[in-house]
């Protein structure tokens, strides 16, 4: 490995992990001084709520800080003198830049994977020991939805056990109620929902006298529901929560062919793993207007300018993301389309300086 990329990478990731450090450290102080009169008063359960306060936060600080670390790493190159060094030595601007822009991708690739996982849910849980629904941080939740012709409701779903008290089946035909089952003991076993026992009123289809009244049947492990795990089903139900890359994945697939509003779930599947990658076409775009030496600029002023121009793209980002999870815009319009834009623009720029 050249020294250079070395020394470049060594700075620009030192400034990361400070910048980083920072901004973690002031997100929880003002998260904690915000709910300070909500903290539990077991000391095991604030420090929990620290813990899942800063995991809460990395999805918006980690692109600003990939960012923020370049500028500050541009500004201190410029000042001592060793940016227009570099170009004086034969490194050309996009040599200098390509370890930055390696080192942020791989950052950013690490933190989609983590998305993947349970850690996607820092928020809920965090949220959860505030208001201590339960003993195991999650709630009881109750899920209504429409899966084919039959519209579901279950009650006090357990996620940690996979288990619900009872559900309710309302079978349609025709925008006509056939069929009414009352499912009791109702657990999630092999990628379906069966309960234990299940009580069925079939109503007729004739309204007349003389017709066939109501009829009833009892029945053992009924299956309720195929698919859906228990945490699917509860975050259908939620105005407002976050989801793994893998189970928002699983229900956009489930839920295919059904009525069911999945603006939310996709502008939380974009935002874990299109919405990270501003930061390597961010950080990129902004180095090709730094100037060579600082003789003929204000240093100050073109940091806060590359501050600035970083806040405002994000906040942009940010705001079509919130006008795509209430489904004001399409979700691959207001999230993937500006994050293409942006690479598009970083690469225009890549190609310029060859």
């Amino acid at each position: 490995m050249k020294v250079f990329i070395k020394y470049i990478s060594f700075i620009y990731l030192k400034y990361f992990f400070i910048v980083f450090l920072a901004l973690e450290l002031f997100f929880v102080a003002i998260d904690v001084l915000n709910n300070l009169a909500l903290l539990p008063k077991s000391a095991n359960l604030a420090v929990l709520f620290v813990v899942f306060s800063a995991a809460s936060a990395v999805p918006f600080l980690l692109p600003l800080s990939l960012v923020f670390a370049l500028i500050i790493s541009l500004i201190l190159l410029l000042r001592s003198g060793e940016l227009v060094a570099f170009y004086a030595l034969g490194v050309s601007k996009n040599a200098l830049i390509k370890p930055v822009f390696i080192i942020s991708c791989v950052i950013t690739g690490l933190f989609v994977l983590l998305q993947c996982t349970p850690a996607a849910y820092a928020k809920d849980v965090k949220n959860s020991i505030l208001e201590l629904s339960s003993k195991n941080f999650f709630s009881f939740n109750s899920a209504f939805i429409k899966n084919k012709n039959n519209f579901i409701y279950f009650a006090a779903i357990d996620e940690l056990n996979k288990t619900a008290p009872f559900a309710y089946i309302f079978e349609i035909e025709d925008a006509k109620l056939v069929k009414k089952v009352l499912a009791m003991d109702v657990s999630f076993r092999k990628d379906k929902w069966i309960a234990k026992t299940a009580y069925t009123q079939i109503l007729p289809t004739d309204l007349a006298l003389g017709k066939t009244a109501l009829s009833y049947e009892a029945s053992m492990n009924y299956e309720v529901l195929e698919g859906f795990e228990p945490r699917l089903l509860s975050n259908l139900n939620r105005s407002a929560t976050s989801y793994s890359i893998i189970h928002a994945i699983a229900t956009i697939y489930q839920t295919i062919g059904d009525d069911i509003n999945i603006a939310l779930i996709k502008t939380s599947l974009y935002l874990s793993v299109f919405f990270p990658f501003f930061a390597p076409f961010g950080l990129l775009a902004l180095y090709y207007y730094a100037p060579a030496i600082p003789r003929y600029s204000n240093l100050a002023l073109l940091g806060f300018g590359f501050v600035i121009s970083t806040l405002c793209v994000w906040g942009l980002l940010y705001a079509l993301s919130r006008l795509s999870s209430s489904g004001t815009l399409n979700a691959e319009l207001a999230i993937i389309a500006p994050i293409v834009v942006l690479g598009s623009f970083a690469y225009i720029k890549f190609r310029q300086a060859r």
